[in-house]
C-alpha cells in the first residue's frame, strides 16, 4: 500500500506528499458541474491533457470534495478509508488530496470508477435509490424504511449479482471498521453494462463517499478530552449504519449489532467479512503518518489526530472481530 512515504492505488499510482493536486485551472464538467446530493460541497471536472501527476488519468472525470467548517477533516476520513480499502482488497473509488488554489479550499480529488477513456464500454451507475423506487411502488413515502438488509439482497438476486451475501457482508464489515453512517441509498449501487448478446449484466459497484466516518467531526482542541478508552468506547457504541435490518424497523442499528445479525443470518460470508480484518496497524499507522505530511492551507493532520486515528481504528478492528466471533 505504501511506498516511501506515499500511498499506492491498486494502478500502482503514487501520490506523494509534494503533489498535492490544484483543481483551479480543470476544465468543469458542464453536464455534472454541481452535485446536488448531498450537503458538502463537490463538483466534477475533467484531469488536463498532459496530467499534471502520474497517479492522475488524463481526460478523466473526477470529483472535488470540500472540506470546511466542522467538517474540515472529511478529506482525511476520505483518504484514509481508500487506503484501507486498498490493503483489504476492497473495490472503492480512489481518492487523492487536492486544493482549488484560486478558491482557497481544501478537500479531496475521488476519481470516478468508470468511464475511463481506454474503457471501450461505459456502464451506467445505478443507484440503489432507483432500484429500490422501482421496487416498491411507495418507496417515496418512508425511503428509511425499505432502506434494509432483507430488500437489498433481493435486489442483488433479482440483478443476479455475484455472491450477494459476500458482497454485501463485505461491504457492512468495512463500514463498521470505518464507522462510516452514509452508505444511504444513493451512496451504493450497480454498473451495469450490456453484454455481446445485449444482456444486462450488473455488478455492485466500489464503495464510495467515506467524508462521514473515522471520527471526522472531532477537532483538535477536543482530542485530549475525547481521547480515553471510555470515549472511544461510547463514541463506537453511538454510531449507527443507514441501512436498517428489516422492514418495520424503525431504528437503525450499531455497526457491530447489524455485522453480528447478518453474520449469524448469513454465516456463509463470514469468510469475506473477516477479510476485511486482513490488515496491520503497522500498515494503518504508515498511511496515518504519511497524511501528516502534507502541507494544506487548512485541515492539516497533526500528530495528536493521528494517535487518535490510531486507537479509534483499533477499536473498531476489536469490535469487529468481536462482534463476527473471531
Amino acid at each position: 500500500m505504501e511506498k516511501g512515504g506515499a500511498i499506492q492505488s491498486s494502478a500502482d499510482r503514487v501520490q506523494t506528499r509534494s503533489q498535492v493536486v490544484d483543481i483551479a485551472d480543470w476544465q468543469l464538467d458542464e453536464e455534472f458541474a454541481i452535485f446536488p446530493q448531498g450537503s458538502k460541497p463537490k463538483r466534477a471536472a475533467f484531469c488536463p491533457t498532459p496530467a499534471p501527476f502520474q497517479f492522475l488519468i488524463a481526460g478523466h472525470r473526477y470529483l472535488f470534495k470540500v472540506s470546511t467548517g466542522w467538517r474540515i477533516f472529511q478529506h482525511w476520513s476520505e483518504i484514509i478509508a481508500f487506503a484501507i480499502a486498498e490493503h483489504c482488497a476492497i473495490s472503492a473509488a480512489p481518492c487523492f488530496v487536492a486544493v482549488d488554489s484560486r478558491a482557497g479550499e481544501v478537500g479531496v480529488l475521488v476519481e470516478f470508477f468508470y468511464g475511463h477513456p481506454s474503457s471501450p464500454v461505459v456502464p451506467r451507475l445505478v443507484s440503489g435509490a432507483d432500484l429500490l423506487r422501482r421496487m416498491f411502488s411507495d418507496y417515496e413515502s418512508d425511503p428509511d424504511s425499505y432502506h434494509t438488509v432483507n430488500n437489498i439482497l433481493s435486489i442483488c438476486k433479482v440483478l443476479d449479482a455475484a455472491d450477494p451475501e459476500g458482497a454485501w457482508g463485505t461491504l457492512l464489515a468495512f463500514d463498521a471498521l470505518i464507522g462510516n453512517t452514509d452508505r444511504h441509498p444513493e451512496n451504493w449501487g450497480f454498473l451495469a453494462r450490456r453484454s455481446e448478446n445485449q444482456e444486462w449484466k450488473f455488478e455492485l459497484a466500489p464503495s464510495f463517499d467515506h467524508g462521514t466516518s473515522l471520527a471526522y467531526q472531532i477537532p483538535d482542541q477536543s482530542l485530549a478530552q475525547e481521547a480515553s478508552d471510555e470515549r472511544i468506547a461510547a463514541y463506537l457504541g453511538r454510531g449507527r449504519h443507514h441501512a436498517r435490518w428489516d422492514v418495520g424497523s424503525h431504528t437503525e442499528r450499531g455497526h457491530f449489532e447489524l455485522c453480528r445479525l447478518f453474520a449469524e443470518s448469513h454465516s456463509q460470508a463470514v469468510p469475506k467479512m473477516m477479510s476485511v480484518l486482513d490488515f496491520s496497524m503497522e500498515s494503518v499507522d504508515n498511511v496515518l503518518s504519511w497524511c501528516t505530511g502534507f502541507d494544506l492551507p487548512a485541515g492539516r493532520l497533526i500528530n495528536e489526530h493521528k494517535d487518535y486515528l490510531h486507537r479509534v481504528i483499533a477499536s473498531r478492528t476489536a469490535a469487529l472481530r468481536a462482534a463476527l466471533g473471531a
